[in-house]
């Protein structure tokens, strides 16, 4: 036992070492790349906007890449919360927007469809609509993920409605 403990002590070391290695040459690789290559690489590296205020945390050089990349910033979604849609339409500045309203993940039935705009999903669709509007002359595209339905059609104060044309 006490030879294999012995073993993994030195392992553990060694292991330290390469890293602390690496990390520095990495540190010094990141002080010297251009602001705007460290904006491109943050850019790869974010799958959403949540990563890339993880990042603008790491340092006040990190800080200013994110900021001054305002088009890693103009994806917004209806499911984000509202404060950082707002965020994001602000650090986006004037760069075109990505908007997607997205109720893909929802399910609904007919009932509740008829109900909708007593709902709390409802209420946040309308409060993000309202944010994304005042910039819709920036808007590059947009996208509209729809909830799915067990149900085709929607009958509502006795009309039948298909429910893809209806939303």
């Amino acid at each position: 036992l006490d030879v294999l403990s012995s073993a993994a002590e030195v392992m553990k070391t060694q292991a330290r070492t390469a890293i602390e290695s690496v990390g520095g040459k990495f540190g010094r690789l990141l002080r010297l790349l251009p602001q705007e290559l460290l904006g491109e690489t943050m850019r790869y590296a974010c799958s959403d906007v949540f990563d890339l205020i993880r990042l603008s945390h790491v340092n006040r050089r990190f800080r200013q890449a994110a900021l001054g990349m305002s088009r890693l910033w103009s994806r917004v979604c209806s499911d984000m919360p509202i404060d950082i849609v707002r965020l994001c339409l602000e650090r986006s500045g004037n760069a075109s927007l990505h908007v997607v309203f997205n109720e893909a993940d929802k399910r609904y039935s007919c009932r509740e469809l008829g109900n909708l705009t007593a709902s709390k999903s409802w209420s946040k669709v309308k409060d993000f609509t309202t944010e994304v509007s005042r910039s819709y002359s920036r808007w590059k595209n947009i996208e509209f993920r729809m909830p799915r339905s067990d149900d085709r059609e929607l009958d509502f104060d006795g009309h039948s409605y298909s429910l893809y044309l209806w939303l």
